[in-house]
């Protein structure tokens, strides 16, 4: 195009440029907006990345029931082998369980360690799993609920009962109702791995002499009891074993039939070595029946502490007595002398039991014996043998001794009845009869070492504040979906959008 002088104007060049510059602005605006929408996406991404790798939940309940104390965590940190807990149960029914589901939401904290594993197995599927992790000597033991802690070869089992504290309310004469008043897995959980993760001292358990056994349902309390203060408990045959090196302890738990000559033997040359050994020698056996047993070899070895077992059963005066048609049943209170030396007097429930003497016919120069429980002065000894009734007065129906004859110092406990450690009594009655025993091993001095989860309480339920906000599989997924996809899509849309609008400027 010319002007009226024949000039060529520069319309088309200009026109040229300009739409060089804006197409030049509407690439860099779509390139920006291109990498802003990348960027985005792979923040949105890689924050999807970290929140899976962090537990969705928030303990919101008064007693932090679903988070694990300091002393847990540290003993978790501190693992340097791995451990594996096995809940025998489906892990989906668990869920619908709301008492298992509240488990879960704690075995869960510990499954979150890197030494911790955590699985669910349903036996009635699996039904050779138990036998092929425990053994199949103690896979009777287990049940579809229960719980195993395993590290290497050593286990521990968790009842399903003992996950929680429980509370039976008498409804009328006949019927009482068990409730469920709260949690104890972290002090079970953790007890049970510091079990298995360290070595503990060995308690044996005679059963060759007509003693109740080791799984004797109305020992399981006092059994449980003992290994919670980290303790293992072992089956001993006498009369075809030799007594293992690592035996710190003997049990003899309401023997039937005296000792051979040979386990005496046995028991001479270990107690000169230091062993070390409680005898719960009671005067009735389940059915009733007094045992009348002629314990002469119980004797000899015990001569050596200078502490005999009498065959007897003590009847208190009416007064002492626990009720008044219970002529064998009485409450005593402890002396804080030999192996209860460091403990408070307290109350004890004794049943059916038989007197002890300690001994002043012989040189108690290499022992020194204490009584540990003694009657009132107004309580009678009924013989077992003879139909005859000694004169009133104080009986000691439990005893310790310490003998320095041997090469090292070597130490034993008599009881006249282990019938205050039995489930029954436990239950209705406390567990003072098991602290007498609990007591005695440290005074034994056989362990040293501290279970750290015997500081960590249960914990019960608060009837107003007992909710956890958790995020179930479902709704991780629908977040997930949220982060990664829906967020960046809108973002990307109203980008579009804006460079659609802003594509001709």
């Amino acid at each position: 195009m010319k002007d009226k002088k024949g000039t060529e104007l520069k319309t088309n060049d200009n026109t040229e440029k300009k739409d060089i510059g804006r197409k030049t602005r509407q690439l860099i605006f779509s390139t920006n907006a291109v990498l802003f929408t990348v960027v985005v996406l792979i923040v949105f991404v890689l924050v999807n990345l970290v929140i899976e790798q962090v537990p969705l939940n928030l303990d919101l309940t008064e007693e932090k029931l679903y988070t694990l104390s300091e002393t847990s965590e540290k003993v978790m940190d501190g693992l340097t082998d791995k451990v594996e807990i096995y809940a025998l149960y489906d892990r989906v029914s668990g869920e619908a369980d709301s008492e298992k589901a509240d488990v879960i939401k704690i075995l869960d904290l510990y499954d979150n360690h890197e030494n911790v594993e955590v699985s669910y197995v349903d036996i009635s599927k699996k039904p050779a799993f138990v036998k092929n992790t425990v053994g199949e000597n103690n896979a009777s033991d287990y049940s579809s609920g229960d719980y195993i802690v395993k590290c290497g070869e050593k286990i521990r089992k968790i009842d399903d009962d003992d996950m929680y504290i429980l509370y039976e309310q008498q409804i009328n004469y006949f019927y009482a109702q068990t409730i469920t008043t709260g949690l104890q897995v972290e002090n079970k959980v953790t007890s049970a791995i510091v079990r298995v993760t360290s070595e503990v001292p060995k308690i044996y358990w005679s059963v060759d002499f007509g003693e109740a056994e080791v799984t004797d349902n109305n020992y399981s309390s006092f059994v449980e009891n003992i290994e919670d203060a980290n303790y293992d408990i072992l089956p001993l045959n006498l009369k075809t074993q030799d007594i293992p090196e690592d035996a710190s302890v003997i049990f003899f738990v309401r023997p039937m039939s005296d000792l051979d000559d040979k386990t005496v033997d046995k028991l001479k040359y270990w107690f000169d070595r230091g062993g070390n050994a409680f005898f719960f020698m009671d005067a009735e056996n389940y059915d009733g029946n007094y045992i009348t047993t002629d314990f002469k070899n119980f004797n000899k070895v015990l001569l050596r502490f200078g502490l005999e077992i009498n065959y007897d059963v003590i009847e208190e005066s009416e007064e002492k007595r626990y009720k008044d048609d219970e002529d064998y049943i009485f409450i005593a209170d402890t002396i804080a002398a030999g192996a209860l030396e460091s403990t408070e007097s307290y109350k004890v429930l004794c049943y059916n039991t038989r007197s002890i003497d300690i001994l002043t016919t012989i040189d108690s120069s290499y022992y020194e014996a204490a009584a540990l429980i003694e009657t009132s002065v107004g309580a009678s000894s009924i013989s077992l043998l003879e139909d005859k009734t000694e004169p009133l007065g104080k009986r000691i129906v439990a005893a310790s001794s310490v003998c320095y004859a041997g090469h090292a110092e070597s130490k034993a406990v008599v009881f006249g009845s282990s019938a205050n450690l039995q489930y029954a009594q436990t239950y209705y009655f406390g567990t003072s009869g098991i602290d007498t025993v609990k007591d005695s091993l440290d005074w034994m001095d056989i362990y040293t070492g501290e279970n750290p989860a015997d500081s960590i309480e249960g914990k019960t339920y608060n009837s107003v504040v007992s909710t956890v906000v958790d995020v179930t599989e479902s709704e991780e997924k629908v977040l997930a979906f949220i982060i990664t996809i829906a967020i960046p899509l809108v973002i990307f849309i109203i980008g579009f959008v804006v460079w659609v609008k802003r594509r001709h400027l």
